[in-house]
Order: structure tokens, then C-alpha cells, then sequence
């Protein structure tokens, strides 16, 4: 089991069973980078994994990501535009992201 010191997070074998045996109504999960024609994406290879699992369990999916994670890429790919329902952001993200990502069903939270 790898803890990660920065976060409450838990990562590795242990992690990854959790899904299996869980189902859960919200999933919130923070991003390193999100793009309106490719998806979410998070920098730990480590923990996208086990966030694909959870996002495979959840029924509603909600990003938390501040405005300078909008045309970003981390390294792994957790999730396509099509399975999220909410991004909660900041209110420097420029109207048109928020108008592109409408567009494909997403809703944005302002806050």
C-alpha cells in the first residue's frame, strides 16, 4: 500500500479492491489538467487506476479544478468528456471553455 504523503489518498493493491466492493452516488476528484476534446487527465500513473475504477462505480462524476487546469494535459487519461457531469472551477475560466464544455453535456460550477 503507497501512501501519499501530500494527500489523504491511498494508492496500490489494497486501493485498487476498494472499487470492486463499493458503490458510491458522488465521485469528486481533483485533476492536473482537463481538455474539452480529449478529457481528464491526472499526473500519477499510480493513482489513475484506481480513479478510472471509481469513476467505472460512480453514478454521478464531479471535478474539482481551478481554471489554470483547463487546456492542460497530466500524463494519464482518467476519464473522456462524455462521463463528466459537473466541473466545479474558479471564475477566471474563460467563457468560451465554459460554453465548449456545455456543449457536451458537461455543467460548470462557479465558485
Amino acid at each position: 500500500m503507497g501512501d501519499q504523503p501530500n494527500s489523504s489518498s491511498v494508492a496500490g493493491g489494497y486501493a485498487l479492491q476498494v472499487p470492486e466492493t463499493i458503490s458510491c452516488e458522488l465521485l469528486f476528484l481533483g485533476i492536473d489538467g482537463i481538455e474539452p476534446d480529449y478529457g481528464a487527465t491526472i499526473s500519477n500513473l499510480t493513482e489513475a487506476t484506481l480513479n478510472k475504477k471509481m469513476i467505472e462505480t460512480a453514478q454521478m462524476l464531479i471535478l474539482l479544478a481551478d481554471s489554470s487546469k483547463f487546456n492542460r494535459r497530466g500524463v494519464a487519461k482518467i476519464c473522456s468528456v462524455e462521463q463528466i457531469d459537473y466541473i466545479i472551477t474558479d471564475d477566471k475560466i474563460p467563457a468560451h471553455l465554459v460554453n465548449q464544455f456545455e456543449d457536451k453535456g458537461v455543467k460548470i460550477i462557479i465558485s
